[in-house]
């Protein structure tokens, strides 16, 4: 049976989400919500990454910005935050000026319902979204959570943060899926492959809530971690070297690490993204 092989993976993403293992140790006396942020990766990076690998802006892969006030109950609302932060930033990214202040609205119309408009620096995010300065993005994205999280812990609220991270992971792990379905890219398949480790980290979370709506949520997601369980990465260790770059010694790491996934267990990941996504926005 044919496997596919993605070697060398990014040492950024990688390493990454495995130093969020040792954060998620480090902070368990803090909310769920606040663990997660630590947790998953950054939607704006995710559509960097989209952008990075040549793939073109797709607008049909989003969800529809008129939707927002549709989203009645306080969960739904939550979790298309989550997507619609996630679809502002792939627009942003794009340059799509227009498209961009459409999901900034949908974004500021939940927001304000869920009350915590107030904490989002709406011109300042589209700002530095538009310029593609990505790293005061994360900076000014991950200020801006921290302050939402402690609003919905002070209100005994920390489910929603935990749902609202959940919104925006999935809707980049969806929009990666659809274009690694049109793009053919080792990077993006690696992407992919990697949210194993973030899943694996997010299901005991999501089953400490037992309200309907999270826990039909959860049965969704176990689903996807169930074929993410038939994926496999193998890390070898590899000799430390050094090189001498600008006068100054320096330690190069050469451990490599390959994840490898049957193509039709991939496939299946992609179509089970889309549906789980597709209840989502509905």
């Amino acid at each position: 049976m044919n496997k596919i092989i993605f070697s060398h993976l990014s040492k950024k993403s990688l390493l990454g989400v495995l130093l969020c293992f040792c954060v998620l140790g480090a902070q368990a006396q803090k909310g769920n919500g606040e663990i997660l942020s630590n947790i998953m990766p950054s939607p704006v990076e995710l559509s960097a990454l989209i952008k990075d690998v040549g793939a073109a802006y797709d607008k049909s892969i989003l969800n529809s910005s008129d939707k927002a006030e549709g989203y009645s109950s306080k969960f739904s609302r939550a979790l298309n935050l989550g997507v619609y932060s996630t679809d502002l930033g792939y627009a942003a990214i794009y340059k799509q000026n227009t498209d961009a202040f459409m999901y900034l609205n949908s974004v500021r119309k939940i927001a304000e319902s869920l009350g915590i408009g107030k904490y989002i620096n709406y011109s300042n995010i589209t700002k530095l979204a538009l310029e593609n300065d990505l790293n005061a993005l994360l900076d000014e994205t991950t200020r801006t959570f921290e302050k939402i999280n402690g609003h919905f812990q002070n209100n005994g609220n920390d489910r929603l943060s935990v749902v609202l991270l959940v919104g925006g992971w999935i809707e980049s792990l969806y929009l990666t899926c659809e274009i690694a379905k049109k793009k053919k890219s080792k990077v993006l398949d690696t992407r992919i492959a990697e949210q194993q480790l973030v899943l694996k980290q997010l299901m005991p979370i999501l089953k400490k809530y037992k309200d309907p709506d999270m826990m039909n949520l959860t049965s969704d997601l176990a689903q996807l971690s169930k074929l993410y369980s038939k994926l496999k990465i193998d890390y070898k260790e590899g000799k430390t070297s050094t090189k001498e770059v600008g006068g100054v010694l320096e330690v190069v790491d050469n451990n490599t690490s390959e994840i490898k996934i049957n193509p039709n267990d991939l496939k299946m990941i992609l179509d089970t993204t889309g549906k789980i996504r597709a209840k989502i926005v509905k």
